[in-house]
C-alpha cells in the first residue's frame, strides 16, 4: 500500500467542493441528462410590470456576459439590477449568488440563494450551489443536507454525489462518504481523480483493500499518473 500511496501523493489529492454547477439554471451537459425547463412566469398584470420583466431579463443577460468574460463587478451590478427590477426572479439571484461567491462573499451570496431557493425550492441548480456556499462557510452538516436534496432532485448527477462525498469526509464520516463518491465514480468513469478521493475514503472506514483496489484503479486508469516501483 505505501508505494501506491507515494504514487498518488505525486498526482495530488482533488481539492475540496472542486465540482461546481454551471451559472445557468440548467443541469450540466456532462451528466447526459434531459434538462428541465424552469415554470414559465406569470402573465405581467400591468404594462409596467410588463416592462420591469423585460428589463430584469436585460439587465441578467447582460450579468451573464460580463460574468462569461471575468468581469465580476459589473456581473453583481447587473445582477442586482435585474433582482431590482423583478423581486421574484430566483435566476437572477441565484446568478448573483455565484458571482458574491467568487468574489469571496458567501454570507451575501447565501442570503442570495436563500431568496431563490424560497421561490424555487425543486430546482437542482439552487440546492447544490446552496450547498457550495455552506462549504465555504465550513457549515458542513448544512452543506451535505443541500446536496443530499441535490441528488434526490438529480440523482444522476455525478458532481453532486462527488461533492457530497467530500462534504462527507468533512465530517469525518468516511463509509458515507465512500458510498456517495461510489455513485459518483459510476456515473462519471472518465473522472479518474475521483478514484484518489474514492481510495481515501476507504482508508478513513478502515477498508484498506478497497483502497488499495481503487489506488491501483487509478493508476491503471490515468496513463500520466506514476506508476509505483513496487507493490
Amino acid at each position: 500500500m505505501s508505494a501506491v500511496a507515494g504514487a498518488l501523493l505525486a498526482v495530488g489529492v482533488p481539492s475540496v467542493l472542486s465540482v461546481s454547477a454551471p451559472l445557468s439554471d440548467s443541469r450540466p451537459a456532462v451528466s447526459r441528462a434531459a434538462t428541465t425547463q424552469r415554470r414559465s412566469p406569470q402573465t405581467p398584470a400591468s404594462g409596467t410590470t410588463e416592462r420591469a420583466a423585460f428589463s430584469a431579463q436585460d439587465e441578467r443577460r447582460a450579468g451573464d456576459t460580463a460574468y462569461a468574460h471575468g468581469d465580476l463587478a459589473e456581473a453583481t451590478a447587473r445582477y442586482q439590477q435585474s433582482v431590482t427590477a423583478a423581486p421574484d426572479d430566483a435566476q437572477s439571484r441565484n446568478n448573483l449568488a455565484q458571482v458574491l461567491a467568487r468574489q469571496g462573499r458567501p454570507a451575501e451570496a447565501l442570503a442570495a440563494l436563500d431568496a431563490a431557493i424560497e421561490r424555487e425550492p425543486n430546482q437542482w441548480s439552487y440546492r447544490f450551489n446552496r450547498a457550495r456556499v455552506y462549504g465555504l462557510l465550513a457549515r458542513w452538516p448544512e452543506a451535505v443536507a443541500e446536496y443530499r436534496v441535490a441528488a434526490r432532485l438529480f440523482p444522476d448527477d455525478y458532481a453532486t454525489h462527488y461533492n457530497l462525498g467530500l462534504t462527507l469526509l468533512k465530517l469525518g464520516q468516511h463509509a458515507e462518504a465512500a458510498v456517495a463518491i461510489e455513485r459518483a465514480v459510476a456515473l462519471g468513469p472518465d473522472q479518474h481523480d475521483f478514484l484518489i478521493t474514492l481510495g481515501t475514503a476507504y482508508i478513513g472506514a478502515g477498508q484498506s483493500q478497497q483502497a488499495r483496489t481503487t489506488f491501483e484503479r487509478f493508476l491503471t486508469n490515468a496513463p500520466s499518473a506514476p506508476a509505483p516501483a513496487s507493490m
